[in-house]
């Protein structure tokens, strides 16, 4: 259980984001026998992923870029390699 005090620090640091995991995070640290720094690894990295996800989610609404391939349009007029896009579009870029 996370106290009190630990959510309303992290909320005041902005790492609100790491709150709905860090029970599930803690347990695992504690099964693998993770070192602190490990841990705080774990967590940090769980907390960026998370915000680069927002900021490529926000980008994207911007541009006017819808992210499920459903909604686009593949009988434009316009040339396009279909397989391009789709892998375009899952960011595979290999």
């Amino acid at each position: 259980m996370i106290s009190k005090e630990l959510k309303e620090a992290m909320v005041s640091l902005r790492l609100s984001g790491v709150l709905p995991t860090l029970d599930e995070r803690i347990e695992y640290a504690m099964d693998k026998k993770l070192s602190i720094q490990e841990f705080l690894e774990v967590i940090f990295y769980d907390e960026l992923e998370r915000r680069q996800a927002k900021l490529l989610n926000l980008k994207m609404k911007k541009a006017g870029v819808d992210s499920n391939l459903g909604s686009f349009d593949f009988d434009t007029k316009t040339a396009y390699d279909r397989d391009l896009v789709k892998r375009l579009m899952m960011l595979s870029f290999t």
